[in-house]
């Protein structure tokens, strides 16, 4: 896709129309992409606003406020996106390594020492997702952070099944000389930790599931077509994470009431993991696959798992509805279930709670 100067501002989109961008986020992106005059929006002087380009970026401002729209105060510029994007590509490649194992080639991260923790992120992740939640741990802990089949540097294998993905972290552990660890699985990154309990019990010391899917789907939600489209674009999903943030939550399962409720240090964590999700392109055929790895007739045997297993889940995630915590608790035998009023899918201002949690939980049972 192109605006009317010429320059690529994203890749194909064929799976969306005008109208369907101003369903999903309360503006007519027309006027916000190409420049045109249906539904202004509101940015500041000297923001540097790509809009009218007929042959040219130049500096515009926007009048008519569009119904829904949350653009910050910065708005932005093409040069600042191409400097963010750099970043954000050196940033990635910074702390990990990819490796040969028997499962093929994987991607990590570690940081710390002491009790090995394997944190398998969510959607859109990395690597650096988990070493951003893990950050909020404490000392005490080796954290071994993979990108999932699709995300950074992981390619997806011929077999990209949560199955293999579960067998690629047993053959991560043997490459790093590691027994056994503890595994925390953060929403999509749940099947998978399931998996690793379920066929690597003598590998795994305990389960840890956050705001995880805990079964599989015979069908996909219809927004998909949503995130596969801002996962699509690096430019995308910077001016959205950049321009329409308490939007962006929203869908990532962040109710408007929590952000409200955040202190000024939360709310800074809550924008760094917003901009984790940069280069949004490198983490797309990670997110597509994940979307065929969940549709299944099968169920998991959550009832054969028989390890020390924990359940953390807000009860107004609406990305990762409660009944998945439900689920785990109820098919998992003698699993412990901690569930929180508020926080969402991230829980947003419940990270002192769910560091004192895990820790309580590892040192009553390791």
């Amino acid at each position: 896709m192109f605006n009317n100067a010429g320059i690529e501002i994203c890749g194909n989109v064929t799976h969306c129309g005008i109208g369907d961008w101003n369903l999903m986020m309360g503006v007519n992106l027309r006027s916000v992409i190409w420049g045109h005059a249906a539904h202004k929006v509101m940015v500041p002087q000297g923001s540097g606003y790509i809009v009218n380009t007929a042959s040219k970026v130049k500096k515009d401002i926007m009048t008519k406020p569009a119904i829904g729209a949350d653009i910050s105060p910065s708005g932005f510029s093409l040069k600042q996106y191409q400097k963010e994007l750099s970043a954000a590509r050196d940033r990635v490649l910074k702390d990990s390594q990819v490796v040969k194992t028997a499962h093929g080639p994987i991607e990590y991260s570690t940081a710390g020492e002491g009790l090995p923790v394997l944190y398998i992120h969510g959607a859109g992740g990395g690597h650096d997702m988990g070493q951003l939640f893990a950050r909020q741990m404490g000392d005490g802990f080796l954290w071994i952070c993979p990108s999932r089949f699709g995300y950074l540097r992981t390619p997806i294998p011929a077999d990209a099944s949560f199955e293999s993905q579960a067998d690629a972290y047993a053959g991560l552990l043997d490459y790093l000389n590691i027994e056994k660890a503890v595994i925390i699985g953060l929403s999509v990154g749940g099947p998978s930790a399931l998996l690793f309990a379920l066929r690597h019990p003598n590998r795994c010391s305990a389960l840890v599931l956050h705001s995880a899917i805990s079964k599989t789907m015979t069908k996909r939600p219809i927004s998909d077509w949503f995130y596969n489209t801002i996962f699509s674009s690096d430019f995308i999903f910077w001016f959205l994470s950049n321009c329409f943030k308490n939007t962006l939550f929203k869908k990532f399962g962040v109710a408007p009431v929590v952000l409200k409720s955040l202190t000024q240090n939360e709310r800074r964590w809550a924008e760094e993991a917003l901009h984790i999700f940069h280069p949004a392109s490198k983490r797309h055929p990670g997110i597509r696959n994940d979307q065929k790895a969940t549709i299944s007739d099968k169920q998991y045997d959550l009832d054969r798992i028989d390890l020390p297993t924990l359940i953390l889940h807000a009860l107004d995630d609406i990305l990762v509805g409660y009944e998945f915590a439900e689920y785990a608790h109820a098919h998992i035998p003698d699993s412990e279930l901690i569930t929180f009023s508020s926080g969402g899918h991230m829980l947003l201002g419940r990270h002192d709670q769910y560091r004192e949690a895990i820790v309580r939980f590892l040192k009553k049972h390791l």
